[in-house]
């Protein structure tokens, strides 16, 4: 190796993910900054962690604490109305509706052998010590394995149509992102997309697997995407509308 190759840097990162706080009329706005080297422009968006900053390598930070600034007003207005919209915490008693694929069922709980089932509207836990902590930790194993397996289905089957096939798919609890897909072609959905509707859940696999095919955003990528889920525009909204339901547990 030349002393040349020795002192080459190291190829910059394509993508970036930072918390941050801002002062914005005098209230402090936490923050996640994303930045791409495929980005041309700074985006603001408000998740289902709060506010989302989208932003290119090349914006420094006097430029994007100026955007924020002149933004502020919106910015404190969209996350007011996200707080207010935030849906109340889960109570993991008897009785309590939970989401589940756009429609809502009922968790029964009681004591017994552990197991976990879903009859008809009724998830119904059997704990040996069936109180809220114990109750939360079933049901979320059971969203999961529901989730898993909801998601390899439906993975198979839209990969089969589109010619193509990932190198694996998993799980992901990430707070800001849906799916994933790597350069490998491992898929990661997140779980929490088992409790949107059927068409939005079609529309992530779809998202995800197109990557394989284009791994970009250009128009023949959503082309791709459209030919698993037509309505995707519909569903991405859904996505921005429902975040802070699908992530209240």
């Amino acid at each position: 190796m030349t002393l040349r190759n020795r002192l080459r840097p190291s190829a910059a990162p394509e993508k970036s993910h930072e918390i941050r706080v801002i002062r914005l009329a005098g209230q402090e706005v936490r923050y996640c900054l994303k930045r791409s080297a495929k980005r041309r422009t700074i985006a603001l968006q408000i998740g289902g962690d709060g506010l989302e900053v989208s932003a290119p390598f090349r914006v420094g930070e006097r430029q994007l604490d100026a955007v924020l600034r002149e933004k502020s007003q919106w910015v404190l207005n969209k996350l007011r109305q996200a707080q207010a919209n935030r849906p109340p915490p889960v109570h993991w008693m008897a009785g309590a509706a939970l989401p589940l694929r756009g429609a809502v069922i009922f968790l029964h709980v009681r004591r017994g052998e552990r197991a976990a089932a879903l009859r008809g509207n009724r998830l119904q836990l059997t704990l040996p010590d069936p109180g809220d902590a114990a109750a939360r930790a079933a049901a979320l194993q059971w969203y999961r394995g529901e989730a898993l397996a909801d998601f390899l289905h439906r993975t198979h089957l839209f990969a089969h149509r589109l010619g193509t096939a990932p190198t694996r798919v998993s799980l992901s609890d990430a707070r800001t992102r849906w799916g994933s897909c790597n350069a490998t072609g491992a898929v990661r959905l997140n779980w929490r997309l088992i409790k949107a509707p059927p068409f939005v859940i079609d529309y992530v696999v779809a998202h995800e697997l197109a990557h394989l095919i284009e791994y970009n955003h250009s128009p023949a990528f959503w082309r791709v995407v459209a030919r698993i889920c037509p309505a995707y525009r519909e569903a991405r909204h859904d996505l921005r509308r429902s975040a802070a339901g699908y992530h209240a547990f």
